[in-house]
């Protein structure tokens, strides 16, 4: 039921913040469209996904309650701080890559990246955490968030936007309508069996 109701969440969370974001802001002109929300979303994204881990014992009656409740608020909110991050991160690639063959050769840059990632954490992972142990989980959800922070530390020059990105942003048409784009985006056949 708590996996039901975030990927609920997940569902209406990436498109109304897709939305929300896609505008420009105070601090667009000197700092750029998408730059703040990246870097302010990297130490929430990466606290929340420790409190997924970091379940504190609960000995009240009530206690499958509140570890339901601690679930589900804490993976909800992981998911939107990676939402604000993953979204702003995605709008600026075609920004920053505009020619085909540099975003194509961007595209498997970050593949590659992303699989040895993944190999990476598939392989760590069961050497810090112990089944049945509870309390190994918070050292391990530790380390990968201080990898993750590295990790994003390292990639801070790659998303700051130049120049003439800000002024292409400050002139942008503001976003439609959000009901009026989503039952848009409803009608294309070929999004929606992409999304189903």
């Amino acid at each position: 039921t708590g996996y039901i109701i975030f990927a609920i969440w997940n569902g209406i969370n990436d498109p109304v913040l897709g939305y929300f974001l896609d505008r420009p802001f105070k601090f667009t002109q000197k700092w750029g469209k998408r730059f703040p929300w990246v870097i302010g979303s990297i130490l929430p994204w990466v606290f929340s996904f420790v409190l997924i881990f970091a379940v504190p014992h609960f000995s009240s009656s009530n206690a499958i309650w509140l570890y339901f409740t601690w679930l589900v608020v804490f993976t909800c909110l992981y998911d939107t701080f990676g939402s604000i991050y993953g979204v702003n991160r995605q709008a600026l690639f075609p920004e920053k890559f505009r020619d085909p063959f540099e975003r194509r050769t961007a595209s498997t840059i970050v593949v590659f990246i992303s699989f040895f990632g993944s190999i990476a954490g598939a392989l760590i992972a069961p050497l810090l955490i112990t089944y049945g142990k509870p309390e190994t989980y918070i050292p391990a959800a530790l380390i990968f968030a201080g990898m993750g922070v590295v990790c994003m530390i390292i990639m801070i020059p790659g998303h700051r936007e130049s120049p003439a990105m800000i002024k292409r942003a400050l002139n942008h048409p503001p976003p439609e309508n959000f009901g009026k784009t989503l039952i848009f985006a409803l009608k294309q056949k070929n999004f929606l069996s992409y999304v189903i």
